[in-house]
């Protein structure tokens, strides 16, 4: 039988299983109805369930996460005694403790800290804690000063996916190793060197991992030019369905594995991790620094003195693969140690002039962020930039160099963007002039959106300055093409975690809708934001594409005298902040 009608039939029978056993689940409370089809495969679900069950029924009735840290457990117990902390760990309706686990604990590295928590975490030790509900789909955050035991901060988001544990991914490598439709599929017995994105979010349409319902990961198989994905779904320990995506031809060579890469990452993390850098000339001045998992991130940006932007940072990857079945990966890049970037920083932030007709125009600072087998298929290579023109204008870009896990790939990021100021004023463009926005919104920008004069989107007052938004249409000379973007405005909370700090990956990767991620932070009931702080946050899109002579976030390997080298076909989006003439 044909590999891909086996997978549509055996689709068709787990969905209808997962969603069986769910209801079966919900009404018999804890008692387990196992499918018993698959002996070992079953053993495993079992015993976690069986996990899951002693720790809601102990004294302590969510699972922690033991550190060879102290610094790590502490911040833990403190979490556990505070009642805003655990104020979701108590199921409303049944009076029973929900499915809760410390998914992540970490030091908190200056990059990660906005100016409020600078102030607040004087000793430097400063844990950021993250438990994830799984009935309520609710992301519990903490920042905890371990020296004074003291928590700072304390933040729920629905829908905003935990960093996946180390324990997740092994337990969702070990259900696809003893799936025995996995062996049959392939042909042959997989191993754990033969699956890779085993930590990386995912969703599949009309599964329940779809739009985040529940949390789930796609270890993937490349194998004979395609790679096989495995959903597995880690609410309810089991796998919901396979899907093959095509990887193009597979031309490429491993990666070498470079003896001096340990070097270069504890060089990236000591000085560009742990605290950021300052940067200064005759017209620009900032800091900038690797976060832990939302890229590159600039701050206290000013342009003759005048402070322009608080902070500006790529928080999230989104990479779908089918427009209708609705599955992919969701990407977070940023430090390679002690982070939960799923494509970690392989070298530091470089600098290079901006020559435009033979004059200097500029600077650009470009961070790389790479998969260890990069090119090789279902690895992943992006690059992200800022560049600052002598006539105040701000470039804020990202591209993805390919090779991905399919030639039908859209990628979709997500940018941060702070403008300076708590009494800002948004417009946008109407039919002969600017349209003030009143209150929390988002917009997508098509084939038939106005533009003002200078192709602008968007405007941003302030006292003291106005920029302009231009989106991306090709005119960048760097090979971008439309960003077709979706833009959000959410009143800024200092109060809440919405992006001051580093954020979680924000759920859906593979919505075609506006539900990319900030639509969570505009309330129901949305807010004014005239006169007001607010956030901007900017997701374009590109579709990849593999057709000789049209290749667009894409690689393969080439010859290059003699020697094979790697070759890219980026694909850069993001929006040009451009200053306008102020009027008070």
């Amino acid at each position: 039988m044909n590999n891909m009608i086996k997978i549509s039939l055996l689709n068709c029978a787990l969905l209808f299983s997962s969603i069986m056993l769910s209801q079966e689940q919900k009404l018999l409370s804890r008692k387990y109805n196992i499918d018993p089809r698959f002996k070992h495969y079953n053993s495993i679900r079992r015993k976690e369930l069986s996990n899951i069950d002693s720790i809601l029924n102990s004294k302590l009735p969510y699972r922690y996460l033991l550190s060879p840290d102290w610094r790590a457990n502490k911040a833990q117990s403190l979490c556990f005694r505070d009642s805003v902390f655990n104020l979701y760990t108590l199921g409303t309706s049944y009076g029973e403790f929900d499915r809760c686990e410390i998914t992540s604990v970490h030091r908190l590295n200056w990059s990660d800290m906005n100016p409020y928590l600078m102030g607040k975490c004087k000793t430097g030790n400063c844990y950021k804690v993250e438990m994830f509900n799984f009935n309520e789909n609710i992301t519990s955050l903490a920042i905890v000063d371990v020296s004074l035991s003291e928590i700072l901060l304390i933040d729920h988001v629905k829908y905003l996916q935990p960093q996946i544990s180390e324990r997740m991914e092994k337990l969702a490598v070990e259900l696809v190793l003893h799936h025995p439709e996995v062996r049959a599929i392939l042909g042959f017995r997989p191993t754990e060197e033969d699956v890779i994105m085993a930590s990386t979010k995912t969703s599949l349409a009309r599964s329940k991992c779809e739009r985040s319902r529940h949390l789930c990961v796609a270890p993937t198989i490349v194998y004979n030019g395609k790679a096989l994905w495995a959903i597995v779904d880690l609410t309810d320990i089991d796998i919901v369905g396979f899907r093959w995506t095509e990887v193009g031809a597979n031309d490429t060579i491993a990666a070498p594995n470079f003896t001096e890469k340990n070097l270069q990452n504890e060089y990236i993390y000591d000085c560009y991790c742990i605290r950021d850098k300052q940067f200064k000339n005759d017209l620009w001045e900032f800091n900038y620094g690797l976060t832990s998992s939302d890229g590159l991130r600039i701050s206290d940006v000013k342009y003759q003195g005048k402070k322009i932007l608080e902070s500006c940072k790529l928080v999230d990857w989104h990479v779908s693969y089918s427009p209708t079945e609705k599955f992919g990966y969701s990407d977070a890049v940023g430090c390679p140690y002690y982070s939960s970037a799923v494509v970690g920083a392989i070298q530091i932030p470089e600098w290079d002039t901006i020559i435009e007709n033979g004059q200097a125009v500029g600077l650009r600072l470009t961070q790389i962020y790479s998969s260890d087998l990069w090119p090789q298929p279902c690895n992943y290579n992006y690059e992200q930039k800022y560049e600052f023109y002598n006539d105040g204008r701000v470039r804020v870009g990202a591209a993805s160099l390919g090779r991905g896990c399919g030639s039908n790939g859209t990628y979709r990021p997500v940018f941060r963007i702070h403008f300076y100021g708590g009494n800002k004023s948004f417009y946008q463009w109407g039919k002969s002039d600017w349209d003030e926005i009143n209150f929390e919104t988002y917009f997508l920008h098509d084939e038939i959106s106005k533009l003002a004069p200078e192709n602008l989107l968007y405007k941003i007052k302030s006292d003291q300055w106005t920029y302009g938004i231009q989106p991306s249409m090709g005119q960048f000379q760097d090979g971008g093409k439309q960003d077709f973007a979706y833009t959000y405005i959410s009143l800024h909370h200092k109060n809440k975690e919405e992006g001051d700090n580093d954020l979680p990956s924000l759920g859906q990767c593979c919505n075609t809708n506006y539900e990319q991620g900030p639509e969570k932070f505009i309330d129901s009931i949305p807010e004014p934001v005239s006169d007001s702080d607010f956030i901007i946050w900017y997701v374009p899109q590109a579709k990849n594409e593999n057709s000789k002579g049209a290749e667009y976030c894409w690689a393969e390997t080439v010859s290059v005298l003699g020697v094979k080298q790697y070759k890219t076909y980026p694909c850069y989006m993001g929006p040009m902040l451009i200053p306008m003439k102020h009027e008070k």
